[in-house]
């Protein structure tokens, strides 16, 4: 079933792609070059500052690098018994309904359809912000990716609905029941919602993206997918990496850290996203 959604959700992926580069190529091929290349150096500088921030850091970042570990190893004593809690709560229509949840804002397909969109739209449009977040989405997602792969692999820890317990570790298993530590599903989902979280000033949109980022996480332990520690890893790693690429762009354009969502180009309108009944609201305010 997964499988099928998948195929159709990259295929739809594929025809936006395909739609947003004709609507490009029919533009001033010149400035849309230009920008296309300006924005490509930013996407590679941030995620090459994210697997490379460990070079640089100093006493006092090593110590923080420890605190996290010791603050990990500590939630990782809830463990079994979250899972267990999990395991006598759940029922099938719910593990089900979080399951699409998780999978609709955590998988990798949503989520570069989601930049894809973001970012597209912002070149087709010359749109700042959307252009800016679609290059701190790529920055830290494409680093913490590579780092979940890789760390998934390496330590082989077992997920819960394995049976196993939290300390089984298979390192370099291809068995997906052994691909548990860290959550990448919550590094996904967090990494494009913490991103829009700064790019917007409405403080209810703010929260209301951020609890899908973490609801993400919560779901996955809840459906016995990964373990809290598991979770609390990816989650710190995360708003770490979004924080050092943020940091970073800003620094690179001069914003002087001023949220990209407020600013006003010459001859352009402003995007206002805001809350309303079930849902959200998208405005163009030339």
């Amino acid at each position: 079933m997964i499988k099928h959604i998948d195929m159709r959700a990259l295929q739809l992926c594929i025809l936006l792609i395909i739609g947003l580069s004709s609507t490009i190529l029919s533009q001033d091929k010149n400035n849309t070059w230009t920008r296309l290349k300006t924005d490509s150096y930013h996407m590679a500088d941030g995620f090459v500052h994210v697997l490379s921030s460990p070079i640089r850091w100093d006493g006092k970042d090593w110590l923080k690098f420890g605190g996290v570990a010791a603050g990990v190893y500590l939630v990782s004593f809830l463990d079994q018994p979250v899972s267990d809690w999990a395991a006598r709560t759940t029922t099938f229509g719910r593990w089900r309904r979080l399951e699409n949840f998780a999978d609709l804002t955590g998988k990798p397909v949503p989520a570069v359809i989601a930049f894809t969109a973001l970012y597209g739209f912002g070149v087709v449009f010359d749109k700042g912000w959307m252009r800016d977040s679609g290059i701190l989405i790529f920055g830290s997602l494409a680093a913490t990716s590579l780092l979940q792969s890789i760390s998934k692999t390496a330590t082989g820890r077992a997920r819960p609905i394995s049976g196993f317990s939290n300390a089984d570790f298979k390192p370099f298993s291809k068995d997906p029941d052994f691909h548990s530590f860290p959550s990448g599903h919550a590094m996904a989902s967090l990494n494009i919602t913490a991103v829009l979280a700064h790019q917007v000033q409405s403080v209810p949109v703010k929260i209301a993206l951020y609890a899908i980022g973490f609801g993400t996480g919560l779901a996955r332990v809840y459906n016995q997918a990964h373990w809290v520690s598991d979770v609390a890893l990816s989650t710190v790693i995360t708003l770490l990496s979004v924080k050092s690429v943020i940091k970073r762009y800003e620094a690179k354009k001069g914003l002087s850290h001023q949220p990209t969502s407020v600013y006003n180009q010459k001859n352009s309108g402003t995007w206002i996203v805001s809350p309303m009944y079930k849902g959200l609201r998208l405005n163009y305010q030339f």
